[in-house]
């Protein structure tokens, strides 16, 4: 870490410094602790640590005899309430039964080998205002952190979004207690904390500044693992558990799964407590108790929030849910397609007869035990089973006796049953609203085939509310014989429209008959709605529900109205159908290419994704090969040019020398004839007689012998 003289004035000019000890380093937050600790500090400054629970994990339990009374050793609200062992005399067995942690308890605390560092942080914090009595020092032991994408929780959220594996595991029995706070509510405790110094702060918030350890935990009832892992799987998953153990999550990392084995009974503090309003407040006391109440994002924790956390995970990860509607005429490839896609965009198909079995089974309960729309399915089922029954005992009695002898008893449970439309589109509305379409998308199959079925299936009437919050009561008004509903007023269901519809179409008949001659044989078409006059039943219904003589309006011209722009593909889906299924994908993802953790609908798709792969790493690595030759040349070339640069500069320095020795000679010549000798001669005088004052002798030896100089001829020079 760089320990820059600036980072250390941003610490002592900071009032209040905040650190994770999860996501920052253990040397940069000692040094900011012991900075705060040694320094001459001015000013009251705060430092809040955010810590977790983990520091926690190897406490041994707080035992309380169950005879104690009172104190620490009452019984647990949230916990079930057993009858007393008894010994052989009859006695009740006093047993020591764990009791909550308190906040003072600190001290007690036993990490894991891998926040032993954590510890350490927390403690050489709070023993610094021992001798630094300017310094105050919070640290949040924050229950396991979730929301807002999740970290801890990503891979435990990311199976169950995805519903792979169906179950989600927990380990042991899994009544082990894991305490858990939402992000947001850390932070805005934490802002609490910061707002306790200011002179305005309510008593409540003034009270938190002589605490040094905080427990920030959310009001989970009851925090077990188990809950929590059926909360997850029931609000994002399938719902269903298993006790596969840790094992199930070998594959994850070990920080994303380690809090499952934690078991701590401790309760959230103090600090989350709602302030209460002065006495005097009067008429404002409202507002005022309003002001003073602890903001909680998500105060009973992620079992009766899931469903918030659900929304959170999928915006903060970018999974926005792929809802696609395909239809057309018998025989046009929907079902080839919407596997196809489906497959691609990892969303599941829903089809009329998936909702059809669906009822059927919801239909089939015991008495008092099923839901409300099973009660009304069987009712339907058993009335129209009454029916079917009564037209054929009347059709029998038409008959001689002696035919009626030999006609075989009808069995009424098996007699063929097609539910009402109504129950359908019930069923199809919940069936969009579950977690696998919610979060991930759906193809809709074929599914409502009309303009009105559109209209039941997608629209609704939104509720009104008076001036006081209560719901207006409004009767469905009753319909005349032949009157159709009316659908003004109402609004499309956001949550299950599609984004993205596609019509599958031919103008030629004869081209639909040809592909079911194609791709089914004979024996495969017996018994089956393709063959010949249930599929001309089926090809009438689809042309005079989308395209109407009398100009009824279509099953297109629905979405039409609602916006959708409509993918219309024509008779190439006869001929080409990987075409077709390119043509799809870039209508699908016209806006964005949807994200959700897609899979791969076939080996070409597969192979084509490694080709596309293989291609970009080749072309990456001839990238960098082409820029290291590049390099080296350039390299060669600066080498050679400075080599170059070096040798012109020496000959320039040569010559110089050799211009200045050529001009310096006649200088030197002029000297060595006319001043060294006498010069010389001079210096010799002055060591023979050694003068007090040698220089003032040279001089009035070189004056005496000035006159026996000759005067030399300029022009030999």
């Amino acid at each position: 870490m760089e320990r820059s003289a600036e980072f250390r004035r941003t610490i002592l000019e900071a009032d209040v410094i905040v650190y994770d000890l999860i996501t920052n380093r253990y040397e940069e937050i000692d040094y900011v602790i012991k900075t705060l600790k040694t320094a001459d500090l001015q000013q009251d400054k705060t430092l809040i640590l955010l810590s977790t629970v983990m520091t926690w994990v190897n406490t041994p339990p707080k035992f309380q005899s169950a005879s104690a009374e009172g104190g620490e050793g009452e019984a647990d609200p949230e916990g079930e309430q057993e009858p007393p062992e008894l010994d052989a005399n009859g006695e009740p067995i006093v047993k020591k039964k764990p009791v909550f942690f308190k906040e003072s308890d600190y001290h007690l605390r036993v990490p894991d080998e891998r926040y032993q560092q954590m510890k350490t942080l927390e403690t050489l914090a709070m023993s610094s205002v021992k001798t630094q009595p300017r310094l105050t020092v919070h640290v949040l032991c924050s229950g396991i952190r979730y929301g807002l994408g999740e970290s801890r929780l990503y891979e435990i959220l990311r199976s169950a979004w995805l519903q792979n594996p169906s179950s989600l595991s927990y380990t042991g029995k899994g009544d082990n207690l894991i305490p858990t706070i939402h992000i947001v509510d850390l932070a805005r405790l934490t802002r609490r904390i910061v707002n306790a110094s200011s002179p305005q702060a309510p008593p409540l918030e003034k009270a938190l500044l002589k605490k040094q350890y905080i427990f920030a935990f959310d009001r989970t009832p009851r925090p077990t693992q188990k809950r929590l892992i059926e909360g997850i799987s029931r609000g994002i998953g399938t719902g269903k558990v298993d006790n596969r153990g840790i094992e199930a999550y070998s594959h994850i990392p070990i920080e994303q799964k380690e809090f499952l084995l934690i078991n701590l009974k401790m309760r959230a503090s103090d600090a989350f407590k709602d302030g209460e309003p002065p006495e005097d407040a009067g008429d404002d006391i409202d507002d005022i108790a309003k002001k003073l109440r602890f903001p909680w994002h998500c105060e009973k924790g992620i079992v009766e929030n899931i469903r918030m956390i659900n929304e959170e995970f999928n915006d903060c990860r970018g999974l926005h849910p792929v809802k696609i509607f395909l239809t057309g005429p018998p025989a046009s490839g929907k079902t080839y397609y919407a596997e196809r896609l489906a497959a691609y965009y990892n969303i599941p198909r829903v089809h009329a007869k998936e909702l059809a079995e669906r009822a059927f089974g919801l239909a089939k309960f015991e008495e008092g035990q099923g839901t409300e729309l099973g009660e009304e399915i069987k009712a339907k089922v058993e009335e129209i089973r009454d029916a079917l029954m009564a037209k054929i005992e009347e059709e029998r009695s038409a008959l001689p006796e002696e035919v009626q002898e030999k006609l075989a008893p009808v069995d009424r449970d098996s007699l063929p049953v097609r539910l009402p439309d109504e129950l359908l589109f019930k069923i199809l509305r919940i069936r969009l609203t579950e977690n696998d379409c919610r979060n991930r998308g759906y193809i809709l199959d074929g599914f409502p085939k009309t303009y009105k079925q559109a209209q039941e299936v997608f629209l609704y009437k939104p509720k009104k509310f008076d001036e006081n919050g209560e719901e207006i009561p409004e009767d469905e008004p009753e319909l005349e014989e032949g009157e159709e509903k009316s659908y003004d007023g109402f609004v499309v269901r956001q949550e299950i429209f599609p984004k993205s519809v596609i019509v599958l179409d031919t103008s030629d008949d004869t081209l639909l008959y040809k592909r079911i001659r194609d791709t089914k044989k004979e024996q495969e078409i017996a018994g089956t709605h393709y063959t010949g006059p249930d599929m001309l039943r089926r090809l009438t219904a689809y042309r005079a529900a989308n395209n109407s003589p009398t100009a009824e309006p279509s099953l297109r011209q629905f979405f039409i109205e609602q916006g959708v722009v409509l993918h219309e593909q024509g008779e190439c889906t006869m001929v080409d159908g990987a075409q077709a299924i390119k043509s799809f994908k870039i209508y699908i993802e016209r806006f964005e290419k949807p994200f959700n953790y897609m899979t791969y609908d076939n080996d070409e798709e597969r192979e084509h994704v490694i080709v596309q792969r293989k291609v970009q790493i080749e072309t990456q690595e001839k990238d960098k090969a082409a820029l290291d030759r590049e390099e080296i040349i350039e390299r060669e070339v600066r080498r050679q040019k400075e080599q170059y640069t070096k040798h012109r500069l020496e000959q320039i320095k040569e010559y110089e020398r050799d211009v200045l020795d050529a001009k310096s000679q006649p200088i030197r010549q002029y000297l060595m004839d006319n001043l060294v000798p006498i010069l010389t001669d001079g210096l010799l005088e002055i060591c023979k007689r050694t003068p007090g004052d040698p220089v003032d002798f040279l001089a009035e030896y070189l004056f005496r012998r000035s006159l026996d100089v000759p005067y030399p001829d300029p022009t030999n020079y």
